[in-house]
């Protein structure tokens, strides 16, 4: 939730959406385990199934909408580490937005 831009094709407008921001605090340890974290290689995709239902986002009936997801990326490391550490060495951070998806409401 946050993450979905849906813009009507015919009129530009975006969405209304409720855009709430989760976050996720680290373990009382303060490492994450591999079940915690996601590996992706030089070059490799990830991807997820996500139902978008009212109220978090309101479409209109018999519309089309261009869906991007856009935010920002945090707390990628390099390397083999098993643990991701929430120190902020050699973390990178930075915005993202995906190409369009066209869909029909």
């Amino acid at each position: 939730m946050g993450i979905f831009v849906f813009t009507s094709t015919s009129g530009g407008q975006d969405a209304k959406c409720l855009n709430l921001k989760l976050k996720r605090m680290p373990p009382p340890s303060g490492v994450f385990s591999a079940e915690d974290t996601i590996r992706i290689e030089a070059g490799g995709t990830s991807e997820r199934n996500v139902e978008v239902k009212a109220p978090e986002v309101v479409l209109e009936k018999q519309t089309r909408y261009s869906v991007r997801a856009q935010g920002y990326w945090m707390h990628v490391r390099f390397g083999d580490d098993p643990e991701l550490k929430t120190d902020e060495d050699g973390v990178m951070r930075g915005d993202f937005t995906s190409e369009p998806v066209e869909v029909d409401v």
